[in-house]
């Protein structure tokens, strides 16, 4: 990667993205999906104890259950996917984007947010800050409708994360900036 300029940034985080990272905040950001998925799940468990029951009362259980089950095991089965499917699509768009592979990208902290990646760089304002989301493997950033800037929790490279969340708070107090 070129050398980056002499600019004054407080914080500068370099992360290469991985599909996990990617999957944990589609699933972050799809709540209603996930309430959906339990809640098949849930009704698919009711359906197959009472094809089980039928089973051991000696009965076949009727065709309007085992039609439940097996539609409900088929949406059950794609809600639990749609994450992991949508992470490798945007990994992929990534990856053509930068010219091939998914190179470590650089975010710097200042008085604006400064991305590099393959594709060029990239400024934010603060003030653009939608949503932070504080994920197992990362720390995500939502800024305008379609900008999701992950930051490696280990990947500082000038200052630490605990500074940083300090130092996000100051910028937008009216945010809610988890730990």
């Amino acid at each position: 990667m070129e050398e980056l300029d002499q600019k004054t940034y407080q914080f500068e985080n370099r992360c290469t993205l991985t599909k996990p990272m990617v999957r944990e905040l589609i699933w972050a950001q799809m709540a209603w999906v996930r309430v959906l998925a339990v809640l098949i799940t849930l009704i698919e468990g009711v359906s197959a104890l009472l094809c089980v029951y039928h089973i051991c009362i000696g009965q076949r259980p009727p065709v309007d259950e085992l039609a439940s089950l097996i539609i409900g095991l088929i949406c059950v089965a794609a809600l639990w996917t749609v994450p992991g499917k949508s992470a490798k699509a945007a990994l992929d768009k990534m990856k053509r984007d930068s010219g091939g592979t998914l190179c470590q990208v650089t975010i710097r902290f200042g008085e604006q947010i400064e991305l590099r990646d393959g594709a060029g760089v990239k400024q934010y304002s603060y003030a653009g800050i939608r949503r932070v989301f504080s994920l197992r493997r990362s720390y995500a950033l939502i800024i305008g409708q379609n900008t999701n800037i992950l930051l490696d929790r280990k990947g500082f490279t000038k200052g630490e994360f605990p500074a940083f969340r300090d130092f996000l708070a100051q910028k937008r107090p009216d945010l809610k900036i988890p730990k």
